[in-house]
């Protein structure tokens, strides 16, 4: 039987990839924009 927590991480990387494809971006290139902006300056949280 397999890993529940391994099948999770594993829809969640094919949901973010079908993101990228559909903005023509790849996860090499989100990487590289998340580099470069600037910590602690996130979307505000709201509960």
């Amino acid at each position: 039987m397999p890993n529940r927590a391994a099948k999770s991480r594993k829809q969640l990387r094919q949901k973010l990839n079908k993101k990228w494809a559909r903005e023509g971006r790849t996860a090499n290139q989100h990487k590289k924009w998340k580099a470069k902006q600037p910590q602690g300056q996130g979307f505000p949280q709201y509960r």
